[in-house]
């Protein structure tokens, strides 16, 4: 279909450049990136405004019916999946479903017998915004919001400011060879990228680089989860962004996942960091990403460095941010040991995560005295965890984690676990948060139901005859 001369962006200018014969994948047989993604990722927003989709119990994924219906509606499709094929063997609906979810266009809702998809008014926000706006919307929900290792189950964060930074150097249009590496930049980008997988496509669909399908080695390779690209091609956008994602905004800087991973007390997007994963720049580079990551750019939107790069007035406004740095107020949590024996609890924002641990415990009857942790996500052992000060795993120290950074949303629910060897498990339910509220407070139990466990078995005679 023909677009009238008014919806002509930066994109399409810069589509043009990939639209060159320069590869031997064709455009019609690749896509139109990133104006594809957009248009698609509008589709998935639409299709979940309009359906009331369940997710599946044990990882919360779309049902079977729903990914059929949706692989029929995108220019990417899986066309080896079938109507048994579960939500992974649908890598592209699995990109759309993860930027949605960051996002918050669309949240998990959940009761005693089942979990659907719910529509935010986010949506609508995200529909006004340009086809500019609307890409860089969905770049941010990636870099920033996003934890990279619910995509995939490789480590590119660790190579991919190298990457970006040797393809910059060589400029869009030129293909460099990985499978089989025809020069030492190839054999680079093969040994680094060789478990990155379907990554390789989520930059391709972002529209900075495209792949050739190495269709051989995907065949050989046969796995939901497996992608191998014969090269790899730089696009004229990816050469205009990929150095504002290598020093200005840093994916040690800005991405939420991996600054809580490596244990900040501080992890507010975009604040500093001495963490610098770019150990594969050269000196010159190494040297301009440590300047960047010492100062201070919280205050700033994530797009506004783009801005240049965008015909003056196609790059104005984004989905706002949700999280402010702190959400000042009081926090009233329920922690529920059963459905029918739970405690009510309430603190002040400036409260730490080591005084909720204090006061569960305490409103359980609990002795002190054994490591614990806060599964943010809700899944036990899980990386998204705050733990014990000083713990030998390494944790983020609850101690130092304040209640109002953690960007908590009444509804939410995480675990707590205390005694890694009894394993007693807690469900924590933030039921309100009153953001008028913010005088400084003392801790207290407001309300409570059930009598609790015994935290230790109590020995008597009898018992000991028994186990003797």
């Amino acid at each position: 279909m023909r677009k009238h001369p008014q919806q002509l962006s930066f994109l399409d200018e810069i589509q043009d450049e990939v639209e060159k014969p320069i590869i031997q994948i064709t455009h019609q047989e690749k896509g139109n990136f990133p104006e594809d993604l957009i248009t698609d990722f509008e589709r998935f927003i639409d299709y979940c405004q309009q359906h009331k989709i369940a997710l599946t119990k044990t990882n919360e994924y779309m049902t079977r019916k729903h990914l059929v219906a949706l692989n029929d509606l995108f220019s990417v499709k899986a066309l080896l999946a079938t109507v048994h094929s579960d939500q992974k063997s649908y890598p592209y609906i699995h990109f759309l479903y993860h930027l949605a979810i960051n996002g918050r266009l669309v949240l998990i809702k959940r009761n005693a017998a089942s979990a659907y998809l719910l529509s935010t008014e986010r949506i609508d926000q995200f529909k006004r915004l340009t086809r500019s706006e609307k890409y860089c919307a969905l770049l941010e929900i990636f870099w920033v919001d996003t934890n990279w290792q619910t995509l995939t189950t490789a480590t590119p964060e660790a190579t991919h400011a190298y990457i970006f930074a040797a393809l910059h150097r060589i400029g869009p249009g030129m293909p460099v060879s990985i499978t089989p590496p025809k020069t030492p930049l190839g054999q680079e980008i093969k040994s680094s990228t060789w478990n990155w997988h379907y990554f390789l496509l989520y930059l391709e669909w972002f529209g900075l680089w495209q792949c050739e399908d190495d269709v051989e080695q995907i065949q050989q390779y046969f796995r939901k989860d497996a992608y191998f690209a014969k090269s790899i091609t730089l696009t004229k956008l990816g050469t205009a962004i990929m150095p504002i994602l290598v020093f200005k905004r840093s994916l040690e800087q800005w991405n939420i996942a991996y600054r809580k991973q490596n244990h900040e007390p501080d992890w507010f997007p975009g604040t500093p960091t001495e963490d610098i994963i770019g150990f594969f720049l050269n000196d010159e580079d190494y040297d301009k990403l440590d300047d960047y990551l010492s100062v201070d750019q919280s205050d700033q939107p994530f797009h506004q460095p783009f801005i240049p790069h965008f015909p003056a007035g196609e790059l104005i406004n984004t989905l706002p941010r949700e999280q402010e740095r702190y959400q000042e107020g009081t926090y009233t949590f329920k922690v529920l040991y059963e459905t029918r024996v739970w405690r009510k609890l309430v603190f002040n924002g400036q409260s730490t995560m080591d005084d909720l641990h204090q006061l569960i415990l305490q409103s359980y009857g609990f002795e002190d005295g054994h490591l614990y942790s806060f599964f943010m996500d809700g899944k036990k052992w899980s990386h998204n965890c705050i733990g014990s000060p000083n713990d030998e795993f390494e944790h983020t120290d609850a101690s130092l984690i304040r209640i109002d950074t953690l960007g908590l949303q009444v509804g939410q629910r995480f675990l707590y676990v205390y005694d890694f060897g009894a394993e007693w498990t807690f469900i924590v339910e933030v039921e309100q948060i009153d953001r008028e509220r913010t005088d400084r407070i003392e801790p207290f139990v407001l309300a409570e139901k059930g009598e609790g466990p015994e935290q230790y078995f109590d020995w008597d005679e009898d018992d000991e005859d028994e186990w003797e």
